[in-house]
């Protein structure tokens, strides 16, 4: 790769994540326009908003971690989405 020098794994991984969010939180304003539009979902919106639900959940539980003594790979997994979420936060 070109970019392998100037840029870590973990860097790409980031950067990865961040344009993955950003697709998916604009699929679900173009749900949310459909919406407003056509007065319902189609398949697509439906998938969409399926997956904001999803991701919304594990945000919640995750903030809700710091009360468990003993974390699972679940716990884990919405203990990253949490955090994502933290560090998107305006300051």
């Amino acid at each position: 790769m070109v970019y392998s020098s100037c840029l870590s794994e973990v860097d790409l991984q980031k950067y990865s994540q961040s344009i993955g969010q950003g697709l998916f939180a604009d699929n679900v304003i173009l749900a949310l326009i459909d919406y407003k539009e056509k007065g319902g979902f189609d398949e697509q919106g439906k998938e969409a908003l399926k997956r904001a639900r999803i991701f919304l959940d594990e945000a919640i539980a995750g903030g809700n971690l710091q009360k468990k003594q003993f974390l699972s790979s679940q716990d884990i997994k919405v203990a990253k989405t949490y955090n994502y979420l933290q560090t998107m936060r305006p300051r």
